[in-house]
């Protein structure tokens, strides 16, 4: 019984020969247009069309007969030598099934591929062909499989990293067939090619330029002027006021921080020009509003009350806690110039108990 499965086995490695053979016969012929009338471009199209065979097996004899057979150029009829001969020969002589060549096949091409981009010399892949050659008359594709995986790792410790000419060879993008309104787009670039692609189309996608969205500019002075130093905001016309968020007229202290200024921010005027003691504002000049509790002990608005400290102030700048006219305060505070402003007394639900409370028999209470 066994015999008789190794004489079947054998005569169906001598068909599977024939088979290949024969594919790439039919390659060659179909390459030079013998089969066009018929709508068959390509080996591939011959077996599958003529053959009825798989698109896969059809693939699989092409590429063993590709390695095999001698190449014929259609156009100059040179015959080149096939480029694993050794195999080959084991192959056509039904030493090996078409299983084992695939895999011996793929590893020694493998090599080759190495030889061609530099990474190993051409006795080390003519070595391997000779190595899978031999194995694979004698042990199953399992086996092979494991050792050319190990015999690739030695030759190339840097597995599976692209050559040069692989990267060069996969660059470039490809526009699909629109398909229900849609085109699809693929393709690979390297990085500096894919930084100035992205950078093109945001550019494109946003052509105006970019504007400051920080309408406070700490180059501008609290009067709305630029410094000397400094350059103009360019946002600001030729008033010296900013167009941005603020409404334009002036602050409470007649300084004209109105503009261009949040409410809740302190300039740094305020901090140098606050009285000695006393806490700049940190309302600014759209802080809260005035305390209407607060007496009415303060003179004229710009002035500093009696028993104040002038140390620290300059002549005609305002001061802070000073109230202007009709007792309101320009700057939010209270009496006095103190931060936060008086609250006033506490109301009567806050205040302590005072009268003792007394219970009757029929639960009514009694102060």
């Amino acid at each position: 019984m066994l015999e008789w499965a190794r004489s079947v086995e054998q005569l169906s490695r001598w068909v599977q020969a024939l088979q290949v053979q024969a594919a790439g016969e039919l390659d060659s012929r179909a390459r030079e247009g013998r089969y066009l009338c018929d709508g068959q471009a390509t080996g591939m199209d011959v077996l599958s069309d003529v053959l009825h065979l798989s698109r896969a097996e059809a693939g699989r004899r092409l590429g063993l007969a590709g390695h095999f057979l001698p190449a014929t150029d259609a156009l100059t009829t040179v015959a080149t030598e096939p480029d694993q001969p050794v195999l080959a020969g084991a192959f056509f002589a039904g030493t090996t099934s078409i299983e084992q060549a695939l895999v011996a096949s793929h590893y020694t091409a493998d090599a080759a591929h190495l030889t061609r981009a530099g990474r190993t010399t051409a006795e080390l892949a003519r070595e391997l062909e000779g190595t899978m050659t031999t194995h694979a008359q004698e042990q199953n594709p399992d086996f092979l499989r494991r050792l050319g995986t190990r015999a690739i790792t030695h030759i190339d410790p840097d597995g599976d990293t692209p050559t040069t000419g692989e990267l060069t060879a996969r660059q470039g993008i490809r526009f699909h067939r629109a398909y229900r309104g849609m085109i699809r787009i693929s393709g690979y670039t390297t990085i500096p090619q894919y930084e100035k692609i992205m950078a093109t189309i945001g550019h494109a996608t946003h052509p105006g330029p970019h504007k400051d969205i920080n309408t406070i500019h700490p180059d501008t002075n609290h009067t709305g002027t630029t410094d000397s130093a400094n350059t103009k905001n360019p946002d600001e016309d030729s008033t010296g006021t900013s167009p941005g968020t603020g409404n334009g007229s002036t602050g409470a202290d007649g300084t004209g921080l109105g503009a261009g200024v949040l409410p809740g921010q302190t300039t740094l005027l305020e901090l140098l020009h606050a009285t000695p003691g006393t806490p700049a504002t940190p309302g600014g000049p759209h802080g809260p509003g005035p305390d209407m509790t607060a007496p009415d002990t303060a003179g004229p608005a710009g002035t500093i009350p009696d028993g104040a400290d002038p140390a620290g102030t300059i002549p005609g700048m305002p001061v802070p806690g000073v109230a202007g006219p009709g007792g309101s305060n320009a700057r939010g505070t209270g009496a006095g110039g103190s931060w936060p402003p008086d609250q006033g007394p506490a109301p009567a639900w806050a205040q302590p108990p005072t009268t003792a409370h007394t219970t009757s028999n029929n639960g009514t209470t009694t102060p």
